[in-house]
Formats: structure tokens, C-alpha cells, sequence
């Protein structure tokens, strides 16, 4: 049924305010450390997925738009060529 990500969470937010929070958090528990390229080298592979729901009602009958984002940071991804 598509790809597993071990210790996904899921956070509804309505706000720009409330996903800044938890961008913070998940941010705050990445594991960073120094290389000869880049001084906060990403150690740990990082997957965001924000999922956008538009739900109208018109007439009676409930109408929704659904737009899905994926951000991937790859650890080490700075030595790509």
C-alpha cells in the first residue's frame, strides 16, 4: 500500500502559526553535524508531506479539493553530483 516511513506523524493545523510550530519540532530532532562542505550537514534523511484540503458545501453536497506536497531532504545529498 505505497511506501512506510517509521515513525510518521500526522499534525492537522489550520494556520501558517501552527505549521511553523511544527516544522520547529521536527527540525529540532534532526541529527546535524559539521563536513568540509557544509557546517550543519544533515545527518538523517527527512521527509515532510503537507496535504492541503479545500471542503466546501454547496447545496447540500460537500465538494473537496486535495493538493499534496512532498519535501525530501536526503542526508549527504551535498556530495551529489
Amino acid at each position: 500500500m505505497g511506501i512506510f516511513v517509521d515513525g510518521l506523524s500526522k499534525h492537522a493545523v489550520t494556520s501558517y502559526d501552527e505549521i511553523s510550530k511544527v516544522m520547529s519540532i521536527g527540525e529540532g530532532n534532526r541529527s546535524k553535524g559539521a563536513t568540509l562542505m557544509n557546517s550543519e550537514s544533515s545527518r538523517a534523511h527527512t521527509v515532510i508531506q503537507i496535504e492541503f484540503r479545500q471542503i466546501e458545501i454547496f447545496k447540500g453536497k460537500k465538494a473537496q479539493k486535495l493538493s499534496v506536497i512532498n519535501l525530501i531532504d536526503l542526508a549527504g545529498s551535498e556530495k551529489a553530483g
